[in-house]
């Protein structure tokens, strides 16, 4: 069907909207014509979500696309989060009054790009093994990001404050198997030297079953890589046994960097074991008896900033139990 008064080719422009997922913006740029009147015509029809298939946005969601794409993330990546086309994208940007440029996304924000290019500070190396246990490295398209649990808000706020980024972090709920879950606190950095000298470091991309224990100057930053990895896939564990609290240290990641954990924990005579699954290289070693654990703990936690304070309190508990049930005998 032709419009009469336009002579525009109407079925090609349902097509285009329908099936390619073109923005009306887009349809009125290749016609050359006003928006409103690509937007009459698709009206016309009553194509309605569901008959377009189009993913529903909440308000949250078309928020968290503008910071997304200020924070310069492209628009090719944004999408792939909330599976919508990139059209979508871009239109959703432009609505909220920001002009596209032609990298896709528009940096406003600040960020110490050389922060990683040498581990060569405890705060550093700290930073760097909690990344290393919880960041993502998506080195396709020079972008990392981290995300905690929302409890642990105040860990993303002190990342960025390191790496020197006044980046907006984001809340995003969390669910499986359709349950909700603990919000996540996550800020996105859109920056090809990080996500390289992350690379280089040994902090790929789908690094979790592949990655090695990094190369670290010396036996501090090791201890302090060790402390910040703990804090990102660690565990603290207290269960009540027969006539006390028993407690289990344990560290989750692949077979080789349980390994390289156990040989320094036997430095400091902290005997460990480690489970490996049969078919995965997923690991976690294991550390048992209070006495032993509070040795280890009183180790990775000397001379080291509190940026967790819930694994902190974890410890200092420990530490009480431990003290109280000596001083008894």
């Amino acid at each position: 069907m032709v419009n009469e008064k336009l002579k525009l080719p109407e079925n090609d422009i349902v097509k285009m909207f329908v099936e390619d997922k073109f923005s009306r913006f887009k349809i009125s740029k290749i016609y050359d014509v006003d928006y409103h009147v690509i937007s009459e015509i698709i009206d016309k029809y009553n194509l309605s979500p569901e008959k377009r298939k189009i993913t529903q946005l909440s308000e949250s969601d078309i928020n968290a696309i503008v910071e997304l794409y200020k924070e310069g993330m492209p628009p090719k990546l944004i999408k792939t989060k909330f599976n919508i086309g990139t059209e979508r994208v871009k239109s959703i940007v432009r609505d909220n009054g920001i002009e596209l440029n032609k990298t896709g996304g528009k940096r406003i924000y600040n960020v110490n790009e050389n922060y990683f290019e040498r581990i060569d500070t405890k705060e550093k190396a700290m930073f760097f093994g909690l990344f290393f246990a919880d960041g993502y490295n998506d080195e396709k398209n020079g972008v990392i990001s981290l995300g905690l649990a929302e409890y642990d808000l105040k860990t993303v706020e002190l990342f960025a404050e390191s790496i020197g980024s006044n980046h907006k972090i984001n809340l995003y709920a969390r669910s499986k198997n359709g349950k909700s879950h603990q919000n996540v606190a996550t800020i996105v950095v859109s920056s090809r030297k990080l996500s390289q000298d992350l690379s280089k470091l040994g902090c790929m991309q789908r690094k979790s079953l592949i990655k090695k224990f990094p190369r670290l100057a010396n036996s501090d930053l090791i201890k302090s890589f060790i402390y910040g990895y703990f804090l990102g896939n660690g565990c603290l564990h207290k269960r009540i046994g027969k006539k006390s609290f028993v407690h289990t240290f344990s560290i989750a990641s692949n077979y080789d960097m349980c390994l390289e954990f156990k040989k320094i924990f036997l430095q400091i005579n902290v005997n460990s074991t480690i489970r490996k699954d049969k078919i995965t290289n997923y690991s976690t070693i294991q550390v048992a008896g209070n006495l032993q654990i509070k040795r280890l703990m009183d180790w990775l936690f000397k001379d080291e900033i509190n940026i967790m304070e819930r694994k902190t309190k974890k410890y200092k508990e420990l530490v009480s139990y431990v003290n109280e049930k000596e001083r008894k005998f």
